[in-house]
């Protein structure tokens, strides 16, 4: 299929076949459906699809000789029919979906898919139908998969609910402030980490550019910091590293920006990279940004990129600086009360107290004699020309690591950044040339990472 390359079948049903793909222009893996009724055609090339947290996003469409077709948002999950997960995206979805005009057709429990508990709806105007219909079809949703009862939370002692609850969580759940929406997951910190800004519940969230719009050509760029969130400061409580942050509602290439206040001017002591943010929906990234307590915490943001806030929260301010925030230490060019006191969707989680050293990539001599730590899994990864290598996720202390070995010799070994050693593997899945391993951190966030494979190193 031009421009793409189709990989394992994901599911096959009397009116598609979807593949695992990838999208060859952006190397990107996607979903791709391929339509076995070729009379579908002219309704996919006027489809039209919400840009939505509670929609799966579509990519493109076309048609082909072998039938209609649509790449989209490749969801590794199962669906409402097989799990529960909140309903809330998927109806804001849709009605933002009705609002212009777009009608879905075939709202059911097999098009709602749940990954990491949260609920997309794929599928739209694949299917005749009418607003009407789609709104009964999702009161049947609701009333066929009620939520499941509530289990009762474990309770730490008060000095260890102290020591792992702070900024806008603190204020949510110990001081009576708002806490979001009741169906938005909550991830709870890792034993001694600390986690520092928005609870990224979900609902009401909005995408805007620097000046709170929605972005367009002619949006600035800008940082943009949390200065409250119900009134209380939205700082690091105590020297540490920052090992994940995490946005929603935010779309396009961000970085996250470590700030340390200098009387009234304010200096970037640290920067994440650039990451590339693809919907609005809720995404974790790992960092290694060392921090000291009375650090803040912002976001470096391009013209064409949207923020994540949410308008309703009480007590919140931001301060912004126009462009990056670079020496030398300024003072915020647009502080509160100068249009966007808001909650920024953005956390850290902060690991406290002197962290281990990260672990540096090796091969050769290095790799051999390098310590072996404690092997989770071992793959065999297709390299080409009939060459295979053995792979291993290794953890080290609080790390994580791939190795690549030929026979029992240890050839390289790089860091899985950000991974959490008291966390689990989710998967590791080898690919032509690769690994792909993904790892869910003790608080819930998950680690993506591509591993390259080659003969005798790994990047």
């Amino acid at each position: 299929m031009a421009g793409f390359r189709l990989g394992r079948v994901l599911g096959r049903g009397p009116r598609a076949t979807v593949y695992e793909a990838t999208q060859l222009s952006l190397d990107r893996q996607v979903a791709f459906k391929l339509l076995h009724d070729g009379a579908l055609a002219d309704r996919v090339r006027r489809l039209a699809w919400p840009e939505h947290p509670g929609a799966v996003s579509l990519y493109g469409s076309g048609t082909s000789e072998h039938g209609p077709w649509l790449a989209m948002q490749l969801i590794d999950g199962r669906t409402l029919a097989e799990t529960w997960a909140p309903l809330d995206d998927v109806a804001g979805a849709l009605a933002q979906a009705h609002d212009a005009g777009i009608v879905h057709g075939d709202v059911r429990a097999r098009n709602v898919l749940i990954q990491d508990g949260r609920a997309r709806l794929t599928d739209f105007g694949l299917v005749d139908g009418t607003i009407e219909a789609d709104c009964a079809a999702l009161a049947a949703l609701r009333r066929d998969h009620p939520r499941p009862p509530a289990r009762r939370r474990r309770v730490v002692g008060a000095a260890g609910a102290a020591a792992i609850v702070v900024a806008g969580i603190a204020a949510a759940l110990l001081a009576g402030g708002p806490s979001g929406d009741g169906d938005a997951p909550r991830a709870e910190p890792a034993p001694g980490t600390l986690v520092v800004g928005s609870d990224l519940a979900a609902g009401g969230v909005e995408g805007v550019d620097c000046n709170g719009r929605a972005p367009s050509g002619t949006s600035p760029a800008c940082t943009v910091m949390q200065r409250t969130i119900y009134g209380r400061e939205v700082e690091v409580p105590e020297a540490g590293t920052i090992t994940a942050w995490a946005v929603r509602g935010s779309r396009g290439r961000l970085a996250l920006q470590v700030l340390r206040p200098r009387g009234r001017d304010v200096a970037a002591v640290g920067r994440s990279a650039d990451v590339s943010v693809p919907d609005g929906g809720l995404h974790t990234f790992p960092a290694d940004l060392r921090v000291v307590a009375g650090d803040r915490i912002a976001l470096e943001v391009p013209p064409d990129a949207a923020i994540g806030i949410r308008r309703d929260t009480a007590g919140a301010t931001t301060e912004r600086w126009v462009g990056p925030l670079l020496d030398p230490p300024r003072p915020p060019e647009r502080a509160a009360g100068t249009g966007l006191d808001v909650e920024l969707a953005l956390r850290v989680t902060v690991r406290p107290g002197s962290a281990e050293p990260p672990l540096a990539p090796v091969r050769g001599a290095a790799a051999a004699g390098a310590p072996a730590g404690q092997t989770l899994a071992t793959r065999e990864v297709d390299i080409g020309g009939d060459q295979t290598r053995t792979v291993a996720i290794v953890t080290l202390g609080g790390r994580v690591a791939v190795d690549l070995f030929d026979g029992a010799r240890r050839l390289a070994r790089v860091p899985v950044t950000g991974a959490d050693a008291s966390g689990n593997l989710v998967r590791a899945t080898p690919r032509s040339g690769a690994l792909q391993v993904r790892w869910r951190n003790p608080d819930g966030a998950e680690i993506d990472r591509q591993v390259r494979v080659g003969a005798a190193r790994l990047s």
